[in-house]
């Protein structure tokens, strides 16, 4: 697997978003998933558009094919780490 960019702020924005009660997509914390990842791939990505679109999605989704693009992104980047 090629390496991925280092995505610890997104990891930190999604777990913060999960210590939430409830799924909320349009909460403060989901919005700040899409501004960590915006900034962890800034030289790849273009910031404003991660930060309008991206959100993290269900953490359990019912079929694991539904995980979000940025919960599978997180998850092989801490499968990565020593």
């Amino acid at each position: 697997m090629k390496d991925l960019p280092n995505l610890t702020r997104t990891a930190d924005a999604l777990d913060a978003y999960d210590a939430l009660q409830e799924y909320a997509p349009d909460s403060p914390e989901a919005a700040a998933v899409g501004v960590a990842y915006g900034l962890d791939t800034a030289d790849r990505n273009n910031f404003e558009t991660c930060r309008d679109l991206i959100r993290p999605g269900a953490k359990n989704p019912a079929h694991p094919d539904d995980l979000s693009f940025v919960r599978r992104m997180v998850r092989d980047f801490k499968k990565q780490q020593p």
